[in-house]
């Protein structure tokens, strides 16, 4: 048998066994990586959506506010109460809205529900956000609302996942004249 028609020994294949199982390791290792690393970005992705929607629904009818009224207690009912008058001409066909956001579980998660009303049959309810964290024993991390005339100020905090999103909103109710 001549020297270049040899094959390859045990130790050789051996060698490039340990080679490839080191590099399936690493790639796959990387792919784990790169898995939780997209899901941790996506629930931080969702939590900031819920909490910019909630603030810019709540600020917009806020800045439309008469009369605000902040509830004792969120998991029983009305979280947030808004009310302003469109008033017609010479006061006739006048039009009075309330908004009332409160707090709804669904499916083990807690959402905002926004319940739109006018004088005249028009009731429209959608929900704002979804993931709502509420925990009075956790000020800092919780949803709250507090409003002394004439800015309500709200604490938003969206949980999904390990990731929780807190944001402040402050707005001015619309000024008497």
């Amino acid at each position: 048998m001549r020297r270049s028609e040899r094959g390859f020994i045990l130790s050789e294949l051996l060698l490039v066994i340990a080679i490839a199982s080191i590099l399936a390791l690493a790639a796959s290792m990387t792919t784990v990586q790169l898995l939780k690393l997209t899901d941790s970005n996506s629930n931080h992705t969702i939590s900031i959506r819920d909490v910019q929607n909630a603030g810019y629904w709540i600020s917009n009818d806020t800045q439309m506010a008469e009369i605000v009224t902040v509830g004792t207690d969120p998991e029983t009912g009305d979280f947030l109460t808004i009310k302003w008058t469109e008033w017609g001409y010479d006061g006739a066909d006048s039009k009075y809205h309330t908004v009332r956001y409160f707090l709804v579980l669904r499916k083990g998660v807690l959402n905002l529900v926004r319940d739109y009303q006018i004088t005249g049959g028009i009731n429209r309810r959608a929900v704002v956000a979804e993931h709502i964290y509420y925990n009075p024993s956790d000020p800092d991390r919780t949803t709250v609302a507090i409003y002394v005339e004439p800015l309500l100020n709200i604490q938003l905090a969206s949980s999904v996942g390990d990731y929780i999103e807190v944001r402040k909103h402050t707005a001015w109710i619309r000024p008497e004249f």
